[in-house]
């Protein structure tokens, strides 16, 4: 259930990403904007590599 809802997001990202009409990089809010979204993904990815790495490595100890 979790692998078809994370497929199923994950085919609609880009009409969500790609929806709105975009933006101007000259306003002087536009650094901020993408340095903020920058450290959210980063941020993400950080602690989604967490979980998945503390998951693995405990059900390989329940194994042993």
């Amino acid at each position: 259930m979790k692998k078809q809802l994370f497929i199923l997001a994950g085919t609609l990202l880009p009409v969500v990403s790609f929806a709105h009409p975009g933006h101007d990089h000259s306003h002087w809010t536009s650094d901020l904007t993408h340095g903020a979204l920058l450290f959210a993904i980063v941020a993400f990815a950080a602690m989604a590599t967490k979980i998945i790495h503390s998951r693995s490595k405990a059900s390989i100890e329940e194994e042993n």
